[in-house]
């Protein structure tokens, strides 16, 4: 390395590598898409509102929709499985058992998730061309019912604004 600068740490170009598994801004998102197969789960921002349109219309969960976003934004990839894979299909991302898509305004982030193995579950950013490892958390977060998406509550009211119960 000219100038006598040398790699004394021992650094490897993973280490210098932007490791993020998606690119967006979080702050933007209008949509969030979940594909598991033939299921799709969709839901939509109104102002501060989750909503769900896919598979049926209701409320959101706000706390779980957000925790996701926030972990697809701030998730990086653990391992660098391959930089330019000639072939997707042994690491299942030739048929994706998962394709995560998150929108803001007409730009989409797309995650496509394949196959497990060990500890390792495989994913690429749908833009480009290296096949990674997810986070543990991550991979947790992914493994979420559809159902847990949905707003559960019976009744919303805050005690300050009730006069009375019956």
């Amino acid at each position: 390395v000219s100038g006598g600068w040398r790699n004394r740490g021992g650094w490897k170009p993973f280490d210098l590598r932007d490791k993020r598994i998606l690119k967006f801004e979080r702050d933007k998102v209008e949509l969030l898409s979940l594909s598991q197969g033939a299921d799709t789960l969709e839901i939509t921002r109104s102002g501060s509102d989750w909503n769900m349109v896919k598979p049926i219309a209701a409320r959101g969960d706000y706390t779980v929709v957000e925790g996701l976003l926030g972990r697809l934004s701030g998730s990086n990839m653990t391992k660098l499985v391959e930089d330019n894979p000639a072939d997707l299909k042994k690491y299942g991302l030739d048929k994706p058992t998962q394709t995560i898509t998150v929108g803001t305004g007409s730009a989409r982030a797309v995650l496509l998730v394949g196959k497990t193995e060990g500890d390792d579950l495989y994913a690429k950013d749908g833009s480009r061309p290296a096949v990674f490892t997810l986070e543990s958390a991550l991979r947790d977060d992914l493994k979420k019912s559809y159902s847990d998406y949905r707003k559960k509550d019976l009744f919303e009211f805050r005690s300050f604004s009730v006069d009375r119960l019956r």
